[in-house]
C-alpha cells in the first residue's frame, strides 16, 4: 500500500521538525527513522530502524492512498481498515 499522511495544521506532509518530535514523544531513535506505517486496525504509526514503534494522533494526520502497482481493487476479498483511518476515503 502506497501512501501519502497529511498534517491537517498544514495540509501538507509533516516536516521533519514533525516527524521529529513524535519520534522523541514516543522513545524511538531519532536518528534512524525508517518511515510511517498504516496498521491492520488503520492506525498510523512510525517506525525506526531498530524495530520500535509509536502511534501518532489520527486526529491530527490522516492517510490517502496513492495509486501504486498493486491496487485495494485488485484484492476484494482481502479487508481493509479504511473507515478507521483519519479524513475522507474516496476508493
Amino acid at each position: 500500500m502506497t501512501f501519502k499522511v497529511i498534517d491537517t495544521k498544514t495540509g501538507k506532509e509533516p516536516t521533519y521538525r514533525v516527524i521529529h518530535n513524535i519520534a522523541k514523544k514516543g522513545g524511538l531513535m531519532t536518528m534512524v527513522i525508517d518511515q510511517f506505517f498504516v496498521g491492520e486496525d488503520g492506525s498510523l504509526v512510525l517506525a525506526d530502524d531498530c524495530g520500535n514503534i509509536t502511534y501518532c494522533d489520527n486526529k491530527r494526520f490522516k492517510v490517502e492512498p496513492q495509486e501504486s502497482e498493486c491496487m485495494f481493487s485488485d484484492y476484494p476479498d482481502m479487508p481493509y481498515q479504511f473507515d478507521n483511518m483519519t479524513g475522507s476515503m474516496n476508493l
